[in-house]
């Protein structure tokens, strides 16, 4: 029966643990997937611009959904040249803000989960999808709540 030969010399490389990364899984990712300056200053520049588009898509919403929004810029109009905002005003106003914040941070999230995660594409792009819709989603509840509905509806 054969042996095997002994162990070479000196101590043995440490094993990694589980929660070390691979040393191959950064180096096969792509330029703009790394975690510097440049790219991270992109990538949130970029989300915000997915954001701007679920700010609209939630406004587009409120308007299919039959909600007065010009009568809700009236009511503010009208609160802040009497210089006093109404509590309807305030909550229109707040709801606007709310809603818009939730939208822009959906956004930057979804897109930053986008390129940072380390999980397979077709996850990361139902990510992308789906935060941004949700956020909208959200911005829309948040503004039918206080906006007033058209006449006849």
């Amino acid at each position: 029966m054969s042996q095997l030969p002994p162990p070479p010399p000196g101590s043995l490389p440490p094993q990694p643990g589980p929660w070390t990364p691979a040393a191959t899984s950064t180096s096969a990712l792509p330029a703009w997937r790394t975690a510097k300056f440049g790219w991270i200053i992109l990538h949130i520049v970029i989300g915000l611009g997915i954001g701007f588009g679920a700010i609209i898509l939630a406004i587009m919403i409120v308007g299919a959904a039959h909600f007065d929004a010009y009568a809700a810029s009236r009511i503010v109009r009208a609160s802040r040249d009497a210089l006093d905002l109404t509590p309807e005003a305030q909550r229109i106003v707040a709801a606007m803000g709310g809603a818009s914040l939730i939208a822009l941070a959906s956004g930057v999230l979804a897109w930053l989960l986008f390129v940072y995660l380390r999980v397979g594409t077709a996850i990361r792009v139902v990510l992308l999808v789906a935060i941004p819709l949700v956020g909208a989603l959200v911005g829309y509840g948040m503004m039918a709540a206080v906006f007033p509905k058209l006449a006849g509806y």
